[in-house]
């Protein structure tokens, strides 16, 4: 009799010691995989940010591309920190840009945007320029 309640209780122990086993292995998956959730949400707010920062770059540029650098080295170099807020803790990174006009194609240019590593190439008429980035307000809205 004695022999047999020391295997039940053997029995019981092993049962709790694997249903703990487990319940670690799912909480921690579960935690690396909020982590690897968090990481691809902020690398999407972040490139956004990198969107919008390279758009305002193209208007800035656009209108005065004939007097942009035509090679990279003389090209200054502009840098920019962007932050986002996820969950109540703040997040920075910073980027690299430069912009040159590498050359002219009859009435159209070359404009390159080189963040970090990545080269953006864009052909631009300089007469087909935006006129000025716009507003957040339109101006309906504004006046009301």
């Amino acid at each position: 009799m004695r022999r047999r309640s020391s295997i039940f209780l053997l029995e019981i122990v092993i049962a709790i010691f694997l249903v703990g086993l487990f319940s670690v292995y799912f909480i921690r998956s579960s935690i690396h995989h909020i982590y690897q959730e968090r990481k691809a949400l902020l690398d999407l707010v972040f490139e956004d940010q990198y969107n919008l920062a390279r758009m305002k770059l193209i208007a800035e540029n656009w209108n005065k591309v004939d007097k942009l650098p035509t090679v990279e080295n003389a090209a200054p170099l502009l840098s920019q920190s962007f932050t986002a807020n996820l969950g109540g803790q703040s997040y920075s990174r910073e980027k690299n840009y430069k912009v040159w006009c590498a050359s002219k194609y009859q009435n159209h240019f070359s404009l390159i945007l080189k963040e970090d590593k990545k080269k953006y190439r864009f052909l631009v008429q300089k007469e087909a320029a935006p006129s000025a980035v716009p507003d957040s307000k339109p101006e309906s809205a504004a006046a009301s």
